[in-house]
């Protein structure tokens, strides 16, 4: 609001280092969580790395959320070859000219044809 002062040199000085502190405290506890995740067995093939996570979330926040990020990602190479398939049949002697950046718009277009025949 107009009332309020306006901040001074050494309020901009203090809000600086309150949030350079804060930054530093999340750094070291995400330092922390890093090396004492690294001195933990390691589970067995059999166990699910997610119950495992879940079991330990309080422990590690930070990295519980990224471990079951990357633990989601399904690992099937099944998408990636067709769209290897379908730009091999664009990119063809006849059009072995085209840009990257054509090339990609129409790796993009034949990938997602029937999402976009759809939508017309």
């Amino acid at each position: 609001s107009s009332s309020e002062r306006p901040k001074s040199i050494f309020d901009r000085l203090d809000e600086n280092r309150a949030i350079a502190n804060q930054s530093a405290l999340i750094c070291a506890g995400s330092r922390h969580e890093v090396e004492s995740y690294l001195t933990e067995p390691t589970i067995g093939r059999h166990e699910d790395p997610l119950q495992w996570w879940k079991a330990r979330q309080d422990r590690y926040p930070r990295l519980s959320i990224l471990a079951r990020k990357a633990l989601c990602i399904i690992v099937n190479s099944v998408p990636c070859e067709r769209i290897f398939s379908k730009m091999g049949l664009i990119i063809t002697d006849r059009r072995q000219r085209l840009s990257h950046r054509k090339a990609g718009l129409l790796g993009f277009i034949a990938q997602n044809l029937q999402i976009l025949s759809d939508e017309i």
